[in-house]
């Protein structure tokens, strides 16, 4: 499976359970306003989304379901907010975009977090 290749090969070994146990300013679950601004930060959501534990079904799912990349982000964003509830957090999507290099994507959608 690619997405577990990938996985490795960034030397991921966290648990995609782990949330926060301290409230912060950029802890709460985001927002359904909030998925179109966070989606443009999202240029490799698939592998963001392995990251976050996401099957490559339903990775496949999003990409033969919708037409465009910009479409394809909101999508996946809102699969994980709906399979994950709480624990779908700015700061555990901030978290995961550091560990793979990005952490301009990570400041500015704990800014729009921050803004709540």
């Amino acid at each position: 499976m690619m997405a577990e290749e990938e996985k490795v090969q960034l030397g991921d070994n966290s648990s995609t359970a782990d949330v926060p146990t301290e409230p912060g300013p950029h802890v709460g679950k985001i927002h359904d306003a909030d998925i179109a601004r966070i989606a443009g930060d999202l240029p490799h959501w698939q592998l963001v989304a392995s990251n976050l534990g996401m099957g490559q079904l339903d990775i496949e799912d999003i990409e033969n379901n919708n037409r465009t990349p910009a479409d394809q982000r909101k999508s996946f964003l809102r699969k994980w907010i709906w399979k994950n509830g709480n624990a779908a957090t700015y700061e555990k999507l901030s978290e995961v975009l550091e560990r793979l290099g990005e952490q301009g994507a990570a400041e500015r959608i704990r800014g729009i977090a921050q803004r709540k």
